[in-house]
């Protein structure tokens, strides 16, 4: 269920309350908690009409967690301090109201990202349970436990939609779009965890739509079963199993969640950048997996805590700015990897980003 509604004026900050509450309790969601929701949109829609030339709001369910996503999106001066923006009741026109900071607190999860001159973006998410209340979040100082037939299959979910586990020592989450006119990607994800080593592979089809997304899929299912703690005998093992296919460009990444060392290898077009203070960044070789290379190099990394890892296909602008993304310090790893494709990446081509986290 997706939906989105423009807002230029009064009328549409009703239009889009209306279609809150109304895709709220299709999903399930208590009165209480529809209404909930309808007042996180208003006061975000009000914004626009307040502040900005125009805008819109988008609704879109996540099926398999039950959950409500809202992105509100406006073209307009942006917000130069953050941090005051999030205060109780702050308004840069100083009337009292809910404000950003309520918003927040009536939202499961919260990010706003925002750039002066160009425009603010704010994501909620709102979650519930089978009897449709909403889900509280987690109490302060406790680490969300995941599932363990999580662990076993692997980390991730829909690649329509960004999907994240988080762990005491590691947050992951990553976003697959494909390229204008497709309705599959060619590039695919695999996460996956083994006591402290953690794989992280970036797999691109040659091409585009169902040809490169087949091919992209019987990668994945390899590194499923086959990736071991050495990237480049999994690259290898990797080149093999897909000999006389379309090929792929992938990267394959072994982080050692204990001590923050990430082994890599990559073949073809992605790339791994740590954008904490150190900036390091991994290239891969030339070539085609399934096709031909030229060798298989190792690369290492050093994650410190606190530090961010982007990985990206070349769908994404190679060497963006991350100045252009200022919430990228403090967002989430689920709004940090759609960001990034949604921001930088390039409409011609299917693009996907990992983000990755080591908490301070």
């Amino acid at each position: 269920m997706k939906s989105r509604v423009a807002i230029r004026s009064e009328p549409d900050i009703a239009r889009a309350v209306v279609e809150a509450k109304r895709i709220a309790q299709a999903l399930g969601f208590t009165e209480q908690s529809a209404n909930q929701v309808a007042t996180a949109v208003s006061e975000l829609a009000r914004n626009i009409v307040k502040y900005a030339d125009h805008g819109e709001v988008r609704f879109a369910e996540l099926a398999d967690d039950r959950q409500l996503e809202i992105v509100v999106d406006d073209k307009g001066p942006g917000i130069a301090d953050v941090e005051e923006a999030l205060e109780d009741h702050f308004s840069s026109s100083g009337t009292l109201g809910l404000g950003l900071g309520g918003v927040k607190r009536l939202a499961d999860e919260f990010a706003l990202d925002s750039v002066p001159g160009r425009g603010t973006r704010v994501t909620l998410l709102f979650r519930m349970t089978t009897a449709g209340k909403r889900q509280t979040r987690p109490v302060a100082g406790r680490e969300r436990q995941t599932p363990h037939h999580l662990l076993k299959r692997g980390w991730g979910g829909s690649l329509s939609d960004p999907r994240t586990i988080t762990q005491k020592d590691l947050e992951c989450a990553y976003f697959v779009r494909p390229c204008l006119g497709e309705r599959v990607s060619g590039d695919t994800v695999f996460l996956d965890r083994r006591d402290d080593r953690v794989c992280v592979g970036l797999i691109d089809g040659l091409g585009h739509g169902r040809q490169a997304h087949d091919v992209a899929a019987s990668a994945r299912r390899y590194l499923r079963e086959h990736w071991v703690d050495d990237p480049a005998a999994t690259v290898n093992g990797l080149h093999t199993r897909l000999a006389g296919s379309l090929g792929v460009a992938a990267g394959v990444a072994v982080l050692d969640a204990a001590t923050g060392e990430l082994r890599y290898v990559g073949i073809g077009n992605t790339v791994i950048r740590n954008l904490g203070p150190n900036g390091a960044r991994l290239l891969s070789s030339e070539g085609t997996l399934g096709s031909r290379i030229r060798g298989i190099q190792e690369q290492r990394m050093q994650i410190r805590n606190g530090d961010l890892v982007a990985f990206y296909t070349d769908g994404v602008s190679d060497r963006f700015d991350v100045s252009e993304y200022p919430g990228i310090r403090y967002d989430r790893t689920p709004v940090i990897a759609r960001t990034i494709v949604e921001r930088f990446g390039k409409t011609h081509d299917d693009a996907t980003c990992i983000a990755l986290r080591r908490p301070s």
